[in-house]
Order: structure tokens, then C-alpha cells, then sequence
């Protein structure tokens, strides 16, 4: 399958339909050919929509530059529970302090770049 090339100028926003998957992504200046362009990321995509991933299933995938990761297990933490059906003010109560303080996402590093 070929990824057509995109053809507008370096910055400008990029979306690609791939087999209904619409991705979006914004072009950056210098990227192209280099393992920071947006391109690399097309073939793991197209792969995962193929027939040849259909056992694969709940997983989470991390591509950037020449590289492909696999989020390992993931447990869960903590646990909040309710006698009945949760209100959004319940929730907004509770959640900070009982699955808290730490509720915003680790950041992921972005890797180090051969020959710098």
C-alpha cells in the first residue's frame, strides 16, 4: 500500500485518511527524511489495520522516530467505590483525595537522537 506524500508546506496541519483512520499531525519544518518525520509512523498504523495484527488486541503502542515500544502491564493503583450510581458531584468530591494527589500523566521522555 502506498501513503501518498504530503504536499503542503512544512508546518501546516496534515490529515491522512488510511482505511477510515483519520491521523492527524503537523509537519515540521526540517523533519522530512529524518527519523522526526511524521512518515515513520504510517506503516505501524497500516500495519495495525491489516489482517496480519488481527491478534493484537488492547494494546498500547508508542512510534516515534525509528522506534516502536509496548506499554508493559499496567495495574490499578487505587480504587473508589459507591453504594449506587455515581453524580458528577460525588465524583468531583471524592476522586482528588481518594485516588489522588497524583492524577496527572507521567511524561514520556522523548528519545535521544544517534550522533547528538
Amino acid at each position: 500500500m502506498t501513503v501518498p506524500v504530503d504536499r503542503r508546506p512544512p508546518g501546516a496541519h496534515c490529515v491522512e485518511h488510511l482505511d477510515g483512520l483519520t491521523v492527524v499531525n503537523q509537519r515540521q519544518p526540517g523533519a522530512a527524511g529524518t527519523d522526526r518525520d511524521p512518515a515513520n509512523i504510517a506503516p505501524t498504523v497500516l500495519y495495525l489495520l491489516g489482517a496480519e495484527s488481527r491478534g493484537i488486541n488492547g494494546q498500547v503502542y508508542l512510534v516515534q522516530g525509528y522506534e516502536i515500544k509496548r506499554l508493559g502491564d499496567v495495574g490499578w493503583d487505587k480504587e473508589m467505590t459507591n453504594d449506587g450510581p455515581w453524580e458528577i458531584a460525588t465524583i468531583a468530591q471524592r476522586l482528588p483525595w481518594e485516588l489522588g494527589p497524583k492524577t496527572t500523566p507521567t511524561p514520556v521522555p522523548w528519545p535521544e537522537r544517534p550522533g547528538r
